[in-house]
């Protein structure tokens, strides 16, 4: 089973949850900032992290997605930052991705967010 790191509040409250479980409705919170891993942990790393409550020496992790983030903060405005997020996406397709593998999000109120799956 692999297993993606879910942390609150930055670094606070961190737990492990199976791929297969994690949904929008499960991470959704309006009351605070919730982060997931780029990676993907094995049982075996999962197994590590119980024991020592920190990912400190877990190697060989393997990330299935790139992610992108760009907001849009003064004196910035939402305009630069769609710009800014056409180049990216024409400098993947430069590089060999499609643009099916290309997706990109709203992030809710400042920016957009892109991201490609790398292991398909």
């Amino acid at each position: 089973m692999l297993y993606k790191r879910i942390q609150d509040e930055g670094f606070k409250n961190t737990k492990f949850l199976p791929i297969n479980e994690i949904s929008y409705d499960k991470l959704k919170s309006k009351k605070i900032s919730r982060f997931i891993s780029t990676y993907n942990y094995t049982q075996e790393q999962y197994e590590h992290f119980k024991e020592t409550n920190s990912v400190a020496g877990i190697r060989d992790v393997v990330a299935t997605q790139l992610w992108w983030d760009f907001d849009a903060k003064l004196p910035r405005t939402l305009d630069d930052v769609r710009i800014d997020t056409i180049h990216l996406v024409e400098r993947l397709m430069e590089n060999g991705f499609s643009q099916d593998s290309i997706k990109i999000v709203f992030s809710g109120n400042r920016g957009f967010h892109v991201y490609i799956d790398v292991l398909q």
